[in-house]
């Protein structure tokens, strides 16, 4: 048991020294109640080797080829730097056909503008069927958008 020393004791060595009990001191003393809940003796002994690629499947149950990819570009008419994204996203959609590429005019959909929190123009959000992969704000290179579908499942 340690012996715990007040701050005026003459034998004081150290300010660890003065460490009182924590109010939850009960709770790190082990108890055969708390512990008979686990059933420990269930746990597997014996480690599976890995799923091929194929095979394996995503959180949401699905196969990583089998997922649907959307690039959602929110744009305006009046914006300047969206009509400059305008060709690379073309370009994108004739490479990548399983890839759904959608077009948000936010001023006619502000809804889902604010669902994806859109503040800038123009905004570029790839995401797959677990939800964001990631999301791009001004004029994103060609590269930027290959590695972001690339990330999603593509």
């Amino acid at each position: 048991m340690i012996a715990l020393r007040s701050s005026a004791s003459k034998y004081r060595t150290s300010p660890a020294d003065d460490i009182s009990p924590p109010v939850f001191w009960p709770l790190l003393i082990p108890s055969r109640s708390r512990v008979d809940y686990l059933n420990v003796t269930e746990l597997p002994t014996e480690v599976r080797p890995p799923l091929p690629r194929e095979k394996a499947l995503s959180a949401a149950g699905r196969c990583p080829s089998c997922m649907s990819v959307r690039l959602m570009d929110f744009y305006a008419d009046w914006c300047g730097p969206c009509k400059n994204q305008d060709p690379i996203l073309e370009e994108l959609s004739e490479d990548y056909p399983d890839v759904e590429f959608e077009k948000v005019d936010v001023e006619a959909d502000q809804e889902t503008a604010n669902d994806y929190s859109v503040r800038s123009l123009p905004t570029l959000v790839v995401e797959n069927d677990d939800g964001v992969v990631q999301r791009f704000v001004g004029v994103t290179q060609r590269d930027d958008l290959e590695e972001a579908l690339g990330e999603a499942g593509v």
